[in-house]
């Protein structure tokens, strides 16, 4: 079993997807709000699509250290494009908390 990923919340940037267009004179947007816990959080995880089972095996860690109400988990068409409406509209009314995998 893998060793678990601690995170330092001073080194970490998270952002607000459903804070709107950034500011054109600041290029600034505001930062997320941070839980106490993924419990009973309702986690998105948005997928590029390069390892399917490295994802699945983020939310098998994620599901067995926390108590999540739902995953939404949305596979991208593309690395290269945004979520499709559908999927970012599903994230932006139901997700609490959110992970983004990139790279290859």
């Amino acid at each position: 079993m893998p060793h678990p990923v601690h995170v330092n919340p001073e080194r970490s940037l998270a952002l607000d997807p459903t804070s709107g267009v950034l500011d054109s004179k600041t290029n600034v947007r505001p930062l997320a709000r941070r839980g106490e816990s993924l419990d009973h959080a309702v986690l998105a995880l948005i997928d590029n699509g390069f390892n399917p089972r490295f994802a699945q095996a983020v939310i098998d860690q994620l599901c067995a250290r926390f108590r999540l109400a739902d995953v939404i988990w949305v596979k991208k068409r593309n690395v290269s494009v945004p979520p499709d409406r559908d999927d970012w509209e599903r994230v932006t009314a139901r997700a609490t908390a959110g992970i983004a995998l990139y790279g290859g």
